[in-house]
């Protein structure tokens, strides 16, 4: 068969993988940003930076980056998080590693799509262990992203064996990183087993470019696929959910089970159809029973923030009443041990005064690795009276 070269990046090989006919549903739609996308990679920006020049993150403390034409101000949190990854990089290159940040991998060749490249966030290569090791940062808040058996950052390690030589490592590490739900995981496999992957994948492609390929509803595929609300299949399946659940008694454990399982995919393809709708209304369509109104007025802000102090000083407002001083967080003081701004024992010293709220309970799919809390139930604390 001769493959055409569709665009397959490993951020869309899991998609293809659970749900084929995404594939070509998806091709010629126009790719989604948002305000989450650009932060990220906006902190890809600064750890790429440090990685490769003689910066650290703090440096780039209330910068402005340019993320696809828009402007992101580089804000505490951000730093802490580009600060930890790159620390984590730092140690795990440690001491004779080569590091390769942002390094683009031609992985296609090996999966049956010639020519297909993936940027990978971070390669380390150590000759002496022959270990590659493949880091891919994550920046979301959602959940925790599992490395074992994952189709993306495996295509980056098949990239990275492709590109520095498959005879020169014996193993491949594929490391999520996810600062912000400080989660790190890890799978080790032998290059023969990644290779053995491959196979998997290269079929699961094939399958994809058949024109009736097959489209597979479901959460971790539609998450992020551009044609949710288009998407026939998923528009079924969420009709057929909730026809299923009016047969099933309403107060039941049961019931609520099944509606639980699939309250986040029908809240994504409602999301998908209210932003499709606003960007029909944007480009001039008509859609019935809506319009497009002016929304509210964004936040004021000076626009000339040094003349404003001026004129307030000749105002005479004393400093108090123009500026606003606060203690900055545990979180930011923490990086000034990391530039040697402050010791380790003044910020030991500092530790009872610390404070952080509880965890909250919340509710996960069965399958997620944390372990789940244990909880009598209510009803078990009451005696039953006749």
């Amino acid at each position: 068969m001769k493959f055409p070269l569709p665009d397959i990046r490993p951020s869309k090989m899991e998609r293809v993988m659970l749900c084929p006919g995404s594939l070509h549903l998806e091709r010629g739609l126009p790719d989604a940003s948002n305000f989450d996308a650009r932060r990220g990679s906006a902190i890809h920006e600064v750890s790429y930076r440090c990685l490769t020049n003689k910066h650290i993150p703090e440096d780039f403390l209330d910068a402005s980056i340019s993320i696809d034409g828009q402007e992101i101000n580089v804000d505490s949190e951000m730093v802490a998080l580009a600060r930890s990854y790159v620390d984590y990089v730092n140690d795990r290159a440690a001491p004779d590693g080569i590091i390769d940040a942002e390094i683009a991998l031609e992985y296609g060749s090996l999966i049956g799509l010639p020519n297909a490249v993936g940027t990978a966030d971070c390669v380390i290569r150590k000759s002496k262990t022959r270990e590659l090791l493949i880091l891919d940062l994550k920046t979301g808040r959602q959940e925790p992203v599992q490395s074992e058996r994952n189709y993306q950052i495996s295509s980056y390690g098949l990239g990275g064996l492709n590109k520095y030589g498959i005879e020169n490592f014996n193993t491949v590490e594929l490391v999520i990183y996810q600062g912000s739900l400080n989660h790190v995981s890890s799978w080790t496999v032998t290059t023969k087993e990644l290779l053995v992957f491959a196979e998997e994948i290269k079929a699961g492609i094939s399958a994809a470019l058949q024109p009736d390929a097959q489209r597979i509803p479901g959460r971790r595929q539609c998450r992020y696929c551009k044609a949710k609300a288009i998407c026939p299949e998923l528009a079924t399946h969420v009709k057929s959910t909730y026809e299923e659940l009016q047969d099933v008694n309403g107060a039941s454990d049961e019931r609520i089970a099944k509606a639980r399982k699939e309250t986040g995919l029908i809240s994504d393809w409602c999301a998908a159809i209210e932003r499709e709708a606003e960007r029909r209304l944007l480009a001039g369509r008509k859609i019935d029973g809506f319009k497009l109104v002016k929304g509210r007025r964004g936040s004021r802000r000076w626009s000339n923030p040094d003349e404003v102090i001026d004129l307030l000083k000749a105002m005479r407002l004393r400093n108090d009443k123009i500026y606003q001083l606060s203690l900055v967080s545990p979180s930011n003081l923490e990086s000034l041990v990391k530039t040697n701004e402050l010791g380790k024992r003044q910020w030991n010293s500092l530790q009872p005064f610390i404070t952080q709220s509880e965890q909250k309970p919340i509710v996960v799919p069965i399958d997620d690795a944390r372990e789940a809390i244990s909880l009598s139930p209510v009803v078990d604390h009451f005696d039953v009276v006749a």
